[in-house]
């Protein structure tokens, strides 16, 4: 198999545990595990500012992320099975481009999903109250 495949396969297999991630973070948000930080979560001025808007806002987009968590997983196991077409005499440059293309699809669905859930997110975190004075 070549190398370049196979670096697209190790790419995708990054991608499936980064989709992980996102579902697992998707369901602590959802029962509100994640305490408010600064390293992971929807981390906008809005939800940081208070305990309650942080929990409101995780919790109303959870089901967001969870969608982008589901289709980086999928997207990456579809590219990581595409490194089998070199096996099956596909052209190296036409395998890499299906990697690549399915690895780009699943980061932009993760994306723009992941923006879906901030605007969610935000929105929930105004409707649960007044934030502090700074």
């Amino acid at each position: 198999m070549p190398a370049s495949v196979v670096v697209g396969m190790i790419a995708a297999i990054v991608m499936l545990a980064a989709g992980i991630a996102l579902v697992w973070l998707a369901a602590s948000s959802k029962r509100g595990k994640i305490a408010r930080n600064h390293l992971v979560g929807i981390r906008t001025g809005i939800t940081l500012a208070s305990d309650a808007g942080w929990a409101a806002g995780h919790k109303a987009a959870s089901r967001q992320m969870s969608v982008a968590g589901w289709g980086v997983i999928i997207g990456a196991i579809l590219a990581a099975a595409g490194g089998a077409l070199a096996l099956l005499g596909v052209s190296e440059d036409a395998t890499n481009s299906i990697i690549a293309a399915l690895i780009l699809a699943s980061s932009a669905w993760a994306v723009a999903w992941l923006l879906v859930s901030a605007r969610t997110a935000n929105r929930a975190a105004r409707a649960a109250g007044p934030t502090p004075p700074e």
